[in-house]
């Protein structure tokens, strides 16, 4: 049997399938996980080479910005200053640089930032940039594995 536009049928599942593409585009979650892990400084600094570049922050500014994002948090340097922004690359703290489309930018769920700051219990973290690695340390610990933006951004 032949297709026909005049068929109920035709129309019920073009319908159908029109309903569950658009509501599976519409509802879809940026929520990609848990991205970083955590290891102690010694091994981050045997997995990852030496610290190039590093700036301090203070811890609990680190935890207000926290608190203006949702889920992940973006780290990146620019002309040796770094910068942080939301997930949608919004700067949410920098030293008065500005970041364009593409500059690269690391991220991390904000739960693992925040389980950093909880473990290494320091006034001071440290955004480090390492030969090809941007890695974020407070205490004893160092938080690395993040994901490049771009190529890979929310």
């Amino acid at each position: 049997m032949k297709p026909s536009i005049s068929n109920p049928f035709f129309y019920f599942f073009t319908i159908l399938t029109l309903t569950l593409c658009l509501s599976n585009h519409s509802f879809a979650q940026k929520d990609i996980g848990e991205i970083g892990v955590i290891y102690s400084k010694a091994e981050a600094d045997q997995l990852y080479g030496p610290v190039l570049i590093s700036k301090s922050i203070d811890t609990k500014i680190l935890s207000n910005v926290l608190q203006k994002i949702t889920s992940y948090v973006m780290f990146g340097f620019k002309n040796n200053n770094f910068v942080i922004t939301n997930e949608y690359r919004q700067v949410i703290l920098s030293n008065g640089i500005s970041i364009t489309d593409n500059d690269v930018l690391s991220f991390y769920s904000k739960s693992k930032v925040q389980e950093l700051l909880n473990l290494g219990k320091d006034n001071t973290t440290f955004i480090e940039q390492r030969s090809e690695k941007l890695t974020i340390t407070n205490g004893a610990y160092t938080l690395e594995f993040s994901v490049m933006c771009p190529p890979t951004c929310l």
